[in-house]
């Protein structure tokens, strides 16, 4: 999925107006924070998806995996989250590098903080329950 497309706009707003009117938001916030950093981890996992991340040269002369090395970078991803927004990312500063590619150094995009549809969805049904009372 694509970071801003359609429908991760419809559903970022659909999100954000069922919890216009709660007062502390901040419990079904934490459990989606979560949820991203389970989903970005899930793509290291299976080496990129929906499609597969284009293989590292260190990768293909090692039998390794592509993006993980050392698993410096896999290991500092991390959710936080607050009354306002539930967020996921990393302070590895080349990170950004991998994640949006970079041509002088012929380093192909290969977007590992990014979630699947079926992640904004299961956003919405946690936001669903917790406006039901049931988290």
């Amino acid at each position: 999925m694509k970071t801003g497309n359609k429908f991760e706009r419809q559903l970022k707003w659909e999100i954000g107006m069922m919890l216009s009117g709660v007062k502390d938001p901040s419990t079904p916030l934490k459990i989606i924070s979560e949820l991203m950093r389970s989903s970005v981890l899930q793509n290291f996992r299976e080496g990129g998806r929906p499609e597969k991340w284009k293989p590292s040269i260190r990768a293909q002369k090692t039998g390794g995996q592509t993006l993980v090395d050392t698993g410096r970078l896999r290991g500092s991803i991390y959710a936080k989250a607050n009354n306002n927004s539930a967020k996921v990312g990393t302070n590895v500063i080349y990170a950004a590098a991998h994640n949006f590619g970079y041509p002088p150094r012929n380093l192909p995009q290969r977007k590992f903080l990014m979630f699947q549809d079926e992640d904004l969805k299961e956003a919405k049904r946690v936001v669903e329950a917790f406006i039901m009372g049931n988290l």
